[in-house]
């Protein structure tokens, strides 16, 4: 559907689907690959907004056992072939800038 998806709630089978729902974007808010896309992800104790490009692509989603201490991580699910040694795409390279965290 787009970036911003909630990977760990949406496949938590052990969830309510309406949960597991409410982690995946409504909407593709992706730029065309090659430009920059910009995110705002705001958690406020076990909810998390995510807005992609100025749009809300995640409206305070439950996330339940969300640490509240911890390292932030950034995470990819991109690749190289095994054979050839090179990306597998050009959405396989990501590139992160400008990255703020701001205590709310």
């Amino acid at each position: 559907v787009g970036s911003g998806e909630l990977w760990s709630v949406r496949t938590n089978e052990s969830l309510p689907a309406e949960v597991r729902a409410a982690a995946v974007p409504c909407e593709n808010a992706d730029r065309p690959v090659g430009q920059w896309n910009a995110f705002d992800i705001v958690v406020k104790g076990d909810r998390i907004t995510v807005i992609n490009n100025g749009i809300v692509v995640i409206d305070n989603a439950y996330y339940p056992g969300l640490d509240v201490k911890g390292p932030i991580g950034l995470q990819h699910h991109g690749g190289i072939n095994p054979q050839t040694g090179k990306l597998m795409g050009a959405s396989s390279l990501v590139q992160f800038r400008n990255i703020w965290i701001k205590e709310l």
